[in-house]
């Protein structure tokens, strides 16, 4: 049977190259089940959850399922969020999604999230939001990874409970620590998207005379950041 791999977009694959080796993973609001088919067929992990919280992404799911021949090995299950991890959390991707939500659904049963050996989290925006949630939860980021797809980069963060006070400044949300002090490859056209958006907010701010001093600063510290990156 062919590998699934070529049919993944490079967001996916950073996904799955995310995951160390363990014996469960669930991968909430799964996406074709990609990701579970791929880490099943590289022996990742041995036996993957596909989550979703409607119907149609598992039907789908089933039937990748079925094609790949790893029905046993791959099991889909409806459920809204971690709500969905019922076995003791190995590792838990939830990617896909926007970060305000992912922070919603992983406070919602944050139990659970800080059982899990590793948390993979792919947010298509707001990462800060992600960031300082967790961090102010007592999780440690173990690495992020950007990757470029088309016009668009995108972020992948992997997390574990440490229970470790958080010492991040306000701009580090936004510009993440890791890649600053890793010097990714892609953190100045990164940024620039960041920046993009804070410029028009502040922009937005400025004409109804609620200028925000505190996105300000973050503002500034990121161009900061931005022109020695």
């Amino acid at each position: 049977m062919k590998n699934v791999e070529k049919l993944m977009s490079n967001r996916l694959r950073m996904i799955s190259d995310a995951v160390r080796k363990c014996s469960y993973v669930h991968d909430i609001g799964t996406d074709h089940a990609y990701v579970p088919i791929d880490l099943i067929q590289k022996r990742i992990c041995d036996k993957a959850f596909a989550c979703d919280v409607k119907k149609g992404p598992l039907l789908i799911a089933d039937k990748n399922i079925e094609k790949y021949k790893l029905q046993g090995m791959i099991v889909t299950r409806l459920g809204d969020g971690l709500a969905a991890v019922l076995e003791e959390p190995d590792c838990i991707i939830i990617a896909g999604m926007g970060g305000i939500l992912i922070s919603q659904l992983i406070n919602n049963h944050i139990d659970i999230a800080k059982r899990a050996g590793q948390l993979v989290v792919q947010a298509m925006n707001h990462e800060e939001i992600v960031r300082e949630s967790l961090l102010n939860q007592g999780f440690s980021i173990e690495f992020e990874k950007l990757i470029g797809e088309g016009h668009k980069i995108y972020n992948m963060m992997s997390y574990k409970y440490a229970g470790k006070e958080n010492d991040y400044f306000a701009y580090e949300y936004y510009t993440s620590r890791y890649l600053v002090e890793e010097k990714d490859m892609l953190l100045k056209p990164y940024l620039k998207g960041k920046l993009k958006r804070l410029h028009d907010i502040a922009k937005g701010q400025h004409l109804t005379d609620s200028v925000d001093e505190k996105l300000l600063s973050i503002k500034e510290k990121m161009e900061e950041i931005y022109h020695e990156s």
